[in-house]
């Protein structure tokens, strides 16, 4: 996994945190969502709900660009340039159609030393958070173009990129959502908060289940369900007990790499506060966090950041406290 400053105990101090700080959170999120919502009885169908009505753009796919491209001229000088290059050289593949493969990437083209980016536009906001998470990448790896390529860091540190720059556009949400930009907000927040958890259960389960082969199917059940139990106490799991896990092919395909996206968004959950507070001075630390590349480590980089390490005992006690008053302020 390239991870060369941090152990399978410092991951374990980090999930305790998520369980000390993070859960009574997202409980907290859901139980107002129910009372909003009139859900008696909250269960995993309804955990991605917010609103009676979706939160979608209000533009169309070619409009979009335009506000994009808008958006990272006004963001930095930085992203002024890249947008331009990445949109001179075409390098967007966006627009469904039949056969073509599924999700959202960003790719990196070295003997032209270019970004590119594949992706499914539907309408919804997954379309706005490709020309956000996925530049963020595609922003990394043009900014980081003429390092030694043999110099990588982890993935953690790659999601860093593209969450964090999801958070730096949320000034400029109206452009996609008009007058439900705060929502999209508060649900984006939200969303980022929530999944936390359900990162550190798929995580959990394979130290577990890789550690002890000889798990029967039951014991492997039992085992889930006491994870649920423990980071998502606010789901009812009827009808799905033990079994959720089947649908998360990491843990077949990727082993032990689901908990760079939970280390990944509590690091940029942090950009989002201190963006809050100073945006442009947030911004200039996660473009040197950006500008490191491989040559120091994650470690280094928060600290030059001046951010929490998520490694720390409660380092995410106030993380959560700044985020919940974010969420207050968008209610």
């Amino acid at each position: 996994m390239e991870r060369i400053d941090y152990t399978k105990e410092m991951v374990e101090t980090f999930r305790k945190n998520v369980v000390d700080f993070i859960v009574p959170a997202v409980s907290k999120i859901k139980a107002d969502v129910s009372k909003k919502l009139g859900i008696e009885n909250f269960s995993l169908c309804d955990n991605e709900s917010y609103f009676e009505v979706s939160v979608d753009p209000v533009l169309s796919s070619s409009d979009m660009f335009v506000a994009g491209k808008e958006m990272y001229h006004d963001l930095s000088p930085e992203t002024a340039k890249f947008i331009d290059i990445m949109l001179e050289a075409d390098a967007f593949d966006v627009l469904s159609r039949e056969g073509k493969w599924g999700g959202g990437y960003c790719e990196y083209i070295p003997a032209y030393k270019q970004p590119f980016i594949l992706a499914n536009f539907n309408g919804t906001s997954a379309d706005v958070d490709v020309l956000t998470h996925e530049i963020g990448h595609a922003f990394n790896s043009y900014e980081i173009r003429n390092l030694d390529p043999e110099i990588e860091y982890g993935m953690e540190t790659a999601e860093v990129h593209s969450m964090s720059m999801e958070f730096f556009c949320w000034k400029y949400m109206d452009k996609f959502f008009d007058k439900r930009d705060k929502e999209y907000k508060y649900q984006h927040i939200c969303d980022a908060l929530t999944f936390i958890p359900y990162g550190s259960i798929v995580d959990e389960f394979q130290h577990i289940i890789y550690k002890n082969p000889s798990l029967t199917k039951e014991e492997r059940k039992n085992c889930y369900v006491e994870l649920e139990k423990k980071y998502r106490p606010h789901i009812n799991m009827e009808g799905v007990k033990g079994i959720r896990w089947q649908y998360q092919m990491h843990i077949y395909e990727n082993p032990f790499y689901y908990i760079d996206y939970c280390l990944a968004q509590s690091i940029a959950i942090q950009f989002l506060s201190k963006s809050q507070e100073n945006f442009e001075s947030a911004f200039k630390k996660y473009h040197q966090f950006i500008l490191a590349g491989g040559t120091k480590t994650l470690e280094e980089k928060i600290v030059e950041a001046e951010l929490s390490s998520p490694f720390k005992a409660g380092a995410l006690e106030s993380v959560v406290k700044k985020a919940e008053n974010i969420i207050d302020k968008l209610k």
